[in-house]
């Protein structure tokens, strides 16, 4: 004979129900973080995309540098070596005379030259002096 169902649900019934709530939110659960896996994998390859752009930016950068540095030497290089000729024994070398500055014809000297013997002798004032003070304090000197 076959059980008569009653209104009452069985301690089965009510497991079963409770189960399948539970799969329900654990289904939802994993859909979002199925969801945020996917958003951190992008966000992680936008990241891994920009480092590897600022690195051959800095590459780029250092690469410029270097070349622009290797120009500016060549040229002072050109330019040193027109100055002073590297390697000729022809080019005679010219003797310079040291001439004191007591005995230095000071007419001749620039203002800036005048100044820095005052400074030198430890005349006061001689930031203000003109040219033909600078020369009268150097003479009396």
């Amino acid at each position: 004979m076959a059980k008569k169902k009653s209104g009452r649900k069985g301690s089965a019934d009510v497991e079963l129900t409770a189960l399948r709530a539970t799969i329900k939110t654990l289904k939802a659960t994993v859909a979002i973080l199925e969801k945020n896996v996917a958003k951190l994998e992008k966000k992680a390859s936008k990241l891994k995309t920009d480092a590897k752009g600022r690195r051959e930016s800095a590459r780029r950068t250092g690469r410029s540098a270097v070349k622009s540095a290797r120009s500016r030497a060549q040229s002072a290089k050109k330019v040193v070596e027109s100055v002073v000729p590297i390697g000729r024994e022809d080019v005679p070398t010219e003797k310079v005379e040291v001439v004191k500055i007591e005995n230095a014809p000071k007419s001749e000297m620039t203002v800036t030259s005048l100044r820095s013997a005052a400074r030198a002798q430890g005349i006061p004032g001689y930031s203000r002096m003109t040219k033909a003070q600078l020369i009268a304090a150097l003479a009396r000197g």
